[in-house]
């Protein structure tokens, strides 16, 4: 059995910001045509699937995140308006080995 291992190194000139339907960023790499966030709403899209599933606003206090795959920042984008927004402080730690 052979495994084989391929490093994926974004192309920077492939990537170019789209404007989303809440006004919020994403990135939209050319030759896939392959969006990072909706289309309908990047930030939406991180304060539904990211901020709400970790269900952080019900730790009243200091809130922990360990995000794998930093991608475009907009879920640590979300989630530090949201710390702001009620008052704790937040550790946020993100491991990306590709990062754009």
């Amino acid at each position: 059995m052979a495994i084989v291992l391929e490093s994926l190194l974004l192309d920077q000139q492939q990537l170019e910001t789209i404007r989303t339907g809440d006004g919020s960023e994403t990135l939209r790499h050319r030759d896939l045509d392959v969006l990072y966030r909706s289309s309908a709403g990047a930030y939406g899209e991180s304060l539904h699937v990211f901020f709400e599933g970790t269900r952080l606003a019900q730790t009243p206090t200091h809130w922990r995140v360990l995000e794998l795959g930093f991608g475009t920042g907009m879920n640590f984008l979300c989630t530090a308006q949201k710390a702001l927004d009620a008052g704790v402080s937040l550790t946020f730690h993100s491991f990306d080995p590709h990062p754009i």
